[in-house]
């Protein structure tokens, strides 16, 4: 994303994912794991996403898209690293 910020206009759209792709409630279901939420995610698959019901795919790249190389778990790990440094900054700064 940030080749595309600082870069040349594409005059057009471009299309981004991820390296995985899941579906939404499996994505729910990783982020509570991480998160030591213990709710349970129920897939339904006639469950609408604004209004539509999806087929499967709808929400993942089609080719030609640019796929980043950082996954959940690498994402989740430094969501957690920058988080602890704020809250401990917070913390210090409030003492």
């Amino acid at each position: 994303m940030a080749d595309l910020a600082t870069g040349a206009p594409v005059r057009g759209r471009v299309e981004l994912g991820g390296p995985e792709a899941l579906g939404v409630d499996a994505w729910a279901r990783r982020l509570f794991a991480a998160t030591g939420d213990e709710r349970t995610v129920v897939s339904d698959p006639h469950a609408r996403y604004f209004g539509a019901e999806l087929g499967g795919g709808e929400l993942t790249p089609g080719d030609g898209a640019r796929i980043g190389a950082i996954d959940f778990g690498n994402w989740f790990a430094a969501r957690q690293r920058s988080l602890s440094r704020f809250v401990a900054t917070t913390h210090l700064s409030h003492a």
